[in-house]
């Protein structure tokens, strides 16, 4: 009986404790987008108020009736999702030479998109090539001869082929052609 008394005692005091809610934290994917901006919204006072009553395993959120309050909201903004890796930024080519671009984006390409590869020089895009298909997994390659000199930019835009609509866009680097 005494045993039975205690255990009895024991269930009544955990039950009885306030168990906090965990904090949730931004997910790992969201710190790793390359230019992501992570927003992360605090709760307000009176959400992360402990609730009344039996707190325990008999409900997900402590009592019978109670519903769970969000503790954090993560959004991510990724302005190009297309990671450009190579040439660098700055890099010097002759006229005339063939430059390897490389980039990755984190899906296979549906049917009808495309890569295309445009050389930006005041304010004027002209396209240098495209790719349609994967040519090495996630990650890109494309190695076109570059034969005007000149400052100029490059960036890469995932385009609806039948369309010409943009779907996504990579940063632009700066590329140097020189004459030979």
């Amino acid at each position: 009986m005494p045993l039975l008394l205690l255990l009895a005692i024991g269930g009544w005091y955990w039950l009885s404790q306030s168990v906090a809610p965990a904090p949730v934290a931004p997910t790992p994917a969201a710190a790793t987008q390359p230019g992501a901006t992570v927003i992360v919204e605090q709760p307000s006072a009176a959400s992360t108020a402990a609730p009344q009553g039996l707190i325990g395993q008999a409900t997900p959120w402590g009592a019978a009736g109670l519903e769970p309050t969000a503790t954090a909201t993560v959004a991510v903004i990724a302005p190009g999702a297309i990671v450009l890796y190579g040439p660098p930024a700055g890099s010097r080519f002759g006229a005339g030479d063939a430059v390897s671009f490389y980039w990755s984006w984190p899906d296979a390409l549906a049917e009808g998109q495309r890569f295309v590869l445009y050389l930006v020089s005041a304010g004027e895009r002209r396209p240098l090539g495209q790719v349609d298909e994967a040519n090495l997994g996630r990650a890109y390659h494309l190695r076109v001869p570059v034969e005007e000199t000149g400052d100029f930019r490059w960036e890469v835009v995932l385009e609806d082929a039948a369309t010409g609509a943009t779907i996504g866009l990579s940063e632009n680097r700066a590329v140097s052609i020189i004459s030979s």
